[in-house]
C-alpha cells in the first residue's frame, strides 16, 4: 500500500464562513450571547459544515465519487496485512472496531473500505484515538458515508482544512469541530 498523499479537499460550502479555533467560544457556546454577531457568524459557519450535499441523488453520488477517489480507502484484508495480524482470522479485528463504533468503514462494490487517514501508522495501524472520538460523536447525526464525507470537505473551523488531514497533527481541532456539528 502506498503511503498517503497530499489528497484534493472538497469544498461543499455555498458560501464564505469565518474561521475559527477549537478554543474559539463555539465549542462552549454558553459562553456566547444568543444575539450576539460573533454567535450568528458561528452558526454561519456550522451550518456551511453542517449541510454539505444537496438532497439530490446526483449530488451525492458525485460526492462520494469524489470522496473516494481522493481518499485513502483500505479493506480489512489489507489493514491485516500491514499490521501484521496474520494470527488473526480475516476480518476479525476491524470488523470489531466497526461494531464498537471505534472506526467507521463505506460500502463500495459489495467491499468494506476503512479509512486509512484514521489509523494510527505507528501503532500497528489500529485506529487512532482521535478518529474513535469523532465517529461516536457524528454516529448519531451522519452515516458511514456522511462521516466520509465531513472527513474530506474543507471545514470553516479548521482553517478550511479538511479534517482528513488534521486528524493525527491537531486531533484537539478536529474533535472539537466535530463536537461543533454535534452541538449545532
Amino acid at each position: 500500500v502506498a503511503p498517503p498523499h497530499r489528497r484534493t479537499p472538497l469544498s461543499f460550502a455555498t458560501s464564505p464562513a469565518p474561521i475559527l479555533h477549537a478554543a474559539h467560544p463555539l465549542v462552549s457556546s454558553a459562553r456566547t450571547a444568543v444575539g450576539s454577531p460573533r454567535k450568528r457568524m458561528e452558526q454561519r459557519a456550522v451550518n456551511a459544515i453542517k449541510h454539505p450535499v444537496n438532497s439530490h441523488p446526483a449530488d451525492e453520488e458525485k460526492a462520494r465519487r469524489i470522496v473516494w477517489e481522493n481518499g485513502d480507502w483500505l479493506t480489512a484484508a489489507q489493514i491485516i496485512t500491514l499490521a501484521d495480524m496474520s494470527d488473526y482470522p480475516q476480518r476479525v479485528q476491524p470488523d470489531v472496531w466497526k461494531k464498537k463504533g471505534i472506526i467507521f468503514a463505506i460500502q463500495r462494490g459489495g467491499t468494506e473500505y476503512y479509512p486509512g487517514y484514521g489509523l494510527d501508522h505507528a501503532d500497528g495501524f489500529r485506529p487512532l484515538l482521535a478518529m474513535t472520538m469523532v465517529t461516536k460523536i457524528l454516529a448519531p447525526h451522519k452515516d458511514c458515508w456522511g462521516m466520509a464525507m465531513w472527513f474530506a470537505t474543507r471545514n470553516p473551523l479548521l482553517d478550511g482544512m479538511c479534517p482528513q488531514e488534521l486528524l493525527e497533527l491537531e486531533p484537539k481541532n478536529v474533535i472539537a469541530a466535530a463536537l461543533a456539528l454535534a452541538n449545532a
